[in-house]
């Protein structure tokens, strides 16, 4: 657990703490996006008023594994990349990455360049 806000009464108002030390209220709070689960999680928000009311928990740092795969997924190229390499200006640097990414050389993606403005 870190507290990292705390208000003048002394209330802690901002705590970052991993899965188990949440109470059941705080589990109950939780909000994850419908894709996500608790265990993608390292550790989570939880906010409260200065009264020590609860406010609101939800996640904020990726677990390991989730960072591996997003690591993993994002390495993978896909149709925005394509379309950067077809029709995006040479000198961005969104096309220098896609075509990091597709692995293509200039030549060969000037060729699909040429299919594609034929068509």
């Amino acid at each position: 657990m870190r507290i990292t806000e705390i208000a003048k009464n002394g209330q802690a108002t901002m705590i970052y703490k991993s899965a188990d030390e949440l109470t059941t209220e705080e589990r109950e709070m939780l909000i994850l996006p419908s894709n996500m689960e608790m265990v993608d999680y390292a550790d989570f928000q939880v906010r409260y008023n200065r009264k020590g009311q609860l406010l609101g928990v939800k996640g904020n740092a990726f677990s390991e594994a989730k960072n591996e795969s997003i690591k993993q997924e994002s390495a993978k190229l896909d149709a925005l990349d394509a379309c950067q390499l077809l029709f995006g200006n040479r000198h961005s640097k969104a096309y220098s990455l896609a075509k990091n990414k597709a692995g293509a050389t200039s030549a060969e993606i000037t060729a699909a360049r040429k299919i594609v403005a034929s068509k």
